[in-house]
């Protein structure tokens, strides 16, 4: 008997013999499943996993200048910053692994760009240090050194820039607090010990200042949580704990206001998802389930959001850049 081979959906072959019908799926989702429903704000993505041009090792950190032209983003492994165009063209790339200027160690993590466009912060990691250098990658400056004093750091994490430029906040990690700098590096100021209580932190990573500089968003990792400060490190709010349902976290790690739909946007790294608030903490909406087709997440790390509203996520486990439309 003559088998009939049928399509009968994208990645999907139909084999039928006499009365007997098999379906086989040929989509990398695995067997006998069709692929997810892509986000509605899906719009597109770039990278793959290697250390030419466009690709990545362990994408971390990404920021978006004020005009929306160009994305950079830390790829963590290969020790760079490279640099897009907002639809992921590449345009240029700057960095290389070691100590001296210009250079990086290992776990090169946070990067912020002033509204002007004129610098670029990057927290060096490894060195533990903040590198700063023109929108093209020319080096400028540095600040930091290992240790706990004013303006030291153990293992800086995230960096964010006030929309006036005069404020660089850098989350100290390992000493659990906030660093306040000018836009030169000198310490202005600090924020945060140890611990659980309001205003503490075990492990702070990504940093966002709104738009007016009123709000300072830290999310404390460990603690699986999100607290918001004044410009001036006054304590203001928190929401989060440990879990999968909506408005808990596990390990989350990145953090982007849109000015444009008033939320705050916080990378679930451990949930593989993206979660939604406004910008007193209350849980607006999501998206991202763990997988490698549009729109989804294999431990996401930063997310950067630009004044049109549009949001670029550092698809760290995919090694990809992955932009989505406003949202909600």
């Amino acid at each position: 008997m003559k088998p009939i081979l049928r399509i009968l959906a994208a990645g999907t072959l139909g084999i039928t013999l006499g009365a007997l019908s098999c379906v086989k799926n040929t989509s990398p989702a695995g067997p006998f499943s069709l692929p997810p429903t892509t986000p509605a704000n899906y719009l597109s993505q770039w990278g793959t996993i290697g250390t030419g041009n466009g690709q990545f090792e362990n994408p971390e950190g990404i920021a978006v200048n004020s005009s929306g032209t160009t994305v950079y983003v830390v790829d963590g492994s290969n020790n760079k910053i490279q640099a897009f165009d907002n639809s992921g063209l590449f345009l240029n790339q700057w960095g290389g692994y070691g100590t001296g200027n210009g250079l990086f160690g290992y776990n090169v993590m946070g990067i912020a760009v002033n509204n002007a466009g004129s610098t670029v912060y990057v927290t060096d990691q490894g060195n533990h240090r903040v590198q700063a250098f023109s929108g093209t990658g020319v080096y400028l400056g540095q600040w930091g050194s290992m240790g706990n004093g004013n303006g030291q750091f153990t293992y800086p994490s995230g960096i964010a820039v006030n929309s006036s430029g005069t404020t660089v906040y850098v989350a100290d990690s390992l000493n659990g607090r906030i660093e306040a700098f000018d836009g030169v590096g000198n310490y202005l100021s600090q924020w945060g010990t140890i611990g659980g209580g309001n205003g503490q932190f075990y492990s702070p990573q990504g940093i966002a200042v709104n738009n007016t500089g009123t709000t300072v968003y830290v999310v404390d990792s460990s603690a699986e949580r999100v607290e918001a400060f004044d410009g001036s490190g006054a304590y203001l709010t928190q929401w989060g704990a440990y879990g999968s349902g909506n408005g808990k976290f596990y390990s989350p790690q990145g953090i982007a206001v849109n000015e444009a739909v008033t939320a705050v946007y916080v990378v679930d790294s451990g949930n593989n998802r993206v979660q939604v608030f406004d910008g007193s903490g209350n849980y607006l909406a999501q998206w991202g389930i763990f997988g490698s087709w549009d729109g989804m997440f294999k431990r996401p790390a930063f997310i950067a959001a630009d004044f049109s509203g549009n949001l670029y996520v550092t698809d760290r486990g995919n090694n990809r850049v992955e932009k989505f439309g406003p949202f909600p």
